[in-house]
């Protein structure tokens, strides 16, 4: 698929494309010979569309069809976003991204591209929600050690977290007993 675009607003919205049209990285082409392309072969059309989307206006989506983004479509657009360093757009998605797991298997890729790409908000959110499913996923993943060390302090945290609310509850009603 291709896209029309101005090399001043990718270059001004993101330092990979400055870079690359500093360098000359393109192709030449079309009838004249005037026309410049940049293949993108890892990014599919829709992402790129929303990322060219993004880069041009500030949106991700038109408002009437933000909603209709998936784990999915957000996954591609951190990914995306990673590549042409728009940190921005990589923390809009990650926002996003902690209303949309419904199951253990989509927390658990949430919880990789957030180990992968750097984000800390997204990743504390996959740990507290997959600790309580420790053994089940652990069980299914190959998870690498740094990983499965961090989910499992993730659990034994949690753990001790809910002995000492239950122990504050305890005390407080013993308290009120005694008085």
């Amino acid at each position: 698929r291709q896209f029309y675009c101005h090399r001043i607003i990718l270059a001004a919205r993101s330092t990979v494309f400055e870079t690359m049209f500093a360098n000359k990285q393109w192709k030449e082409g079309g009838a004249d010979g005037q026309e410049r392309f940049v293949d993108i072969d890892d990014i599919d059309g829709p992402t790129m569309q929303k990322i060219l989307r993004y880069l041009y206006t500030g949106y991700l989506m038109p408002k009437e069809s933000a909603n209709e983004m998936d784990n999915d479509d957000l996954l591609a657009t951190i990914h995306a976003a990673e590549k042409y360093f728009h940190f921005p757009l990589k923390e809009y998605c990650a926002k996003r991204l902690i209303h949309f797991a419904d199951t253990d298997d989509e927390r658990m890729k949430q919880f990789m591209l957030a180990d992968r790409y750097r984000l800390p908000q997204l990743k504390a959110v996959c740990l507290t929600r997959l600790g309580s499913n420790f053994e089940s996923i652990n069980a299914r993943y190959e998870i690498p050690e740094e990983l499965l060390m961090e989910l499992s302090a993730a659990v034994a945290k949690r753990n001790v977290d809910s002995v000492e609310i239950e122990h504050g509850i305890t005390s407080a009603v013993m308290a009120e007993v005694m008085a």
